[in-house]
């Protein structure tokens, strides 16, 4: 046998076993009990508990997590499960989720939950936002504990887990950086701003609004020296403004702050 054909034997035998050894590999992974879920672990949820998640994602312990691959690079490369992931994902807490196969035999789920940023009363019913405007759940009878109200905001429709349709939505956002400024105000202080907010208004994106203990409405810019004028504001009316006294405080740029009483 000449040498030329000896290197084509030897050429097509690896070639051959390139092509039967992850056929036999898929096999194996696909009807091999030892590869069943055995177990599904689940990262970053405080809002659902783990059986929520394992639900939602249609994953049961016994199935072959290898048959719920997608054929595409993304799935194959990741041992991503992505209907898995989307299915997750239409929870109305749930931002992102990531589900994974961790070889042999396991399953992991990890997730990022949105969080309650304040809350926007329409038509009786409490729509309960994140900070980016999605819609996370709506109440009834009450408006949801612990979070303050947003007014201001005009949008023509909403859903549970999707985002308010709105040109708003820079507004919420703005709301939510001036909550997270009245709670790190309060972090380290004697005075408690927190508890007297009765609601916030942004009026555009220079100018918002905050109704303290029902008598004492602070106008200020979100966006110029935010937690100075939470702090500021703090200060004034717990130490300069008397318990019965109503009225506005002014926050002008580059004017002091003036209280207008009623």
């Amino acid at each position: 046998m000449s040498r030329g054909k000896k290197q084509r034997k030897k050429l097509f035998k690896i070639l051959l076993l390139l092509v039967i050894c992850p056929v036999l590999l898929g096999i194996m992974l696909l009807f091999t009990p030892i590869f069943n879920i055995k177990n599904i672990r689940v990262e970053g949820a405080e809002y659902y508990n783990l059986e929520e998640i394992r639900l939602a994602s249609g994953i049961a312990p016994g199935e072959n997590g290898f048959r719920k691959i997608r054929f595409s690079p993304e799935a194959i490369l990741g041992l991503r499960l992505l209907d898995a992931e989307l299915a997750i994902e239409a929870l109305p807490r749930i931002k992102e989720a990531r589900v994974f196969i961790i070889f042999p035999n396991e399953v992991g789920i990890s997730v990022t939950e949105r969080n309650p940023s304040v809350y926007l009363s329409y038509l009786g019913n409490y729509l309960t936002v994140d900070p980016e405007g999605y819609v996370l759940e709506v109440n009834q009878n009450m408006p949801p504990a612990g979070l303050k109200e947003l007014r201001g905001i005009e949008f023509t429709r909403y859903s549970v887990g999707q985002q308010l349709e709105t040109d708003d939505i820079e507004h919420v956002r703005i709301a939510d950086n001036i909550v997270r400024a009245v709670r790190k105000s309060d972090e380290n202080s004697d005075f408690k701003l927190w508890p007297v907010v009765d609601w916030i208004d942004v009026v555009d994106d220079n100018t918002a609004m905050m109704s303290y203990d029902n008598r004492v409405v602070v106008r200020f810019d979100p966006v110029d020296k935010l937690q100075y004028t939470i702090d500021f504001s703090k200060q004034i009316f717990f130490t300069k403004i008397s318990a019965t006294e109503r009225g506005r405080l002014e926050f002008i740029r580059g004017q002091n702050p003036s209280f207008i009483p009623d």
